[in-house]
């Protein structure tokens, strides 16, 4: 929307702020192959490139790689999966508790999402004080935002993030839960 604008406006961003820009659209659509990804965002990183962004820079920044601890706090989340059919919609869920902080859990969560297919993605992770809650689906026939009411998420209808002092990872997922066999089109069989 900001790179429409200025473009409209006739406004050229400088090289950083044109490669910033670009950072945000590929993380956001996940180098272009994320569902919601539409023909504005490729357009919009088209332009910034046409006005100096820098592809190497975007690589650097937008890298999926994971490094050890979050591959270790990957597996513990792997190893405590568990998946319920929402009539015709796999949501799979995960629940884990460290004494450290772990960055890039939504980066974690996409990994799992890719794994296993599922409609649906629910991951929360009480890392020190805070529990951490992921939300992450595959189309935008589902509200992720929705499902995550009860904790204030940021983000969007396929993917947002909460965080929570008070309550343990399991109690969120359960309130998760239930969030989705109370919505009218999704029902657990």
């Amino acid at each position: 929307m900001l790179v429409k604008h200025l473009k409209e406006k006739g406004i050229k961003p400088t090289f950083l702020e044109a490669t910033l820009m670009a950072i945000g659209i590929h993380a956001d659509t996940g180098h272009m192959t994320f569902p919601n990804t539409k023909v504005d965002d490729v357009l919009a990183v088209a332009w910034l490139l046409e006005n100096n962004a820098d592809l190497n820079i975007i690589a650097e920044y937008t890298s999926f790689s994971l490094l050890d601890e979050q591959t270790e706090l990957m597996n513990k989340l792997i190893e405590r999966i568990e998946t319920h059919e929402y009539g015709k919609t796999k949501a799979l869920f995960s629940t884990y508790e460290t004494d450290n902080y772990v960055s890039d859990l939504s980066v974690i969560t996409y990994k799992i999402s890719e794994f296993y297919n599922a409609d649906l993605v629910f991951i929360a992770v009480k890392m020190k004080k805070w529990s951490y809650i992921i939300g992450q689906s595959i189309t935008s026939d589902y509200n992720i935002l929705q499902f995550m009411s009860d904790f204030e998420p940021k983000g969007h209808k396929q993917a947002a993030f909460a965080k929570t002092k008070a309550q343990a990872p399991k109690d969120i997922i359960d309130n998760i839960k239930e969030n989705l066999n109370n919505n009218c089109s999704l029902k657990m069989f």
